[in-house]
């Protein structure tokens, strides 16, 4: 009887992606001890959305974000506008997926850097209905920081 060979994971499809998700949170996890940290807090709120199109997007604020003094954000003052931009995060653009990895194809950003770059992912599916995007970078310093969002199906 011949060896069963080890079980290759297989990555996500594009239509385990398909749909609306709601942020369930998004930490930091630092590997040189430092406390987890927040970017947003512990309460920030965000959708993820992936069209059958091929279009994505992803914002993610803090739950209580500063008001302004004008309803037209184009009458508010800098000392208001500069708030408003630290406390949300927005990209938009093409999404495909590679073996275990989401690709982000940005072609629009509150970010003006993140048009023309690709955000890559790895993918986490939890049945039911959670997905877990990450990603790491090293500092300088060679501390390993890795970014983890958790979010869950909507509908």
């Amino acid at each position: 009887m011949a060896e069963a060979s080890p079980r290759v994971p297989r990555g996500p499809r594009e239509d385990d992606l398909l749909g609306a998700w709601e942020l369930e949170t998004w930490r930091i996890v630092y590997s040189d001890g430092r406390p987890t940290s927040y970017p947003y807090g512990e309460d920030a709120r965000g959708w993820l959305l992936y069209e059958r199109s091929g279009r994505m997007s992803a914002t993610i604020g803090r739950a209580q974000r500063p008001r302004m003094s004008q309803d037209n954000v184009r009458l508010a003052t800098a000392e208001e506008k500069a708030p408003a931009f630290d406390s949300l995060f927005h990209y938009g653009g093409r999404w495909h997926v590679e073996g275990t990895r989401v690709i982000h194809a940005v072609d629009y950003a509150l970010n003006p850097n993140f048009p023309g770059t690709e955000q890559v992912r790895e993918v986490e599916l939890r049945p039911p209905g959670g997905l877990v995007l990450s990603a790491e970078s090293t500092s300088l310093s060679g501390t390993t920081i890795r970014h983890e969002l958790v979010w869950r199906r909507v509908g």
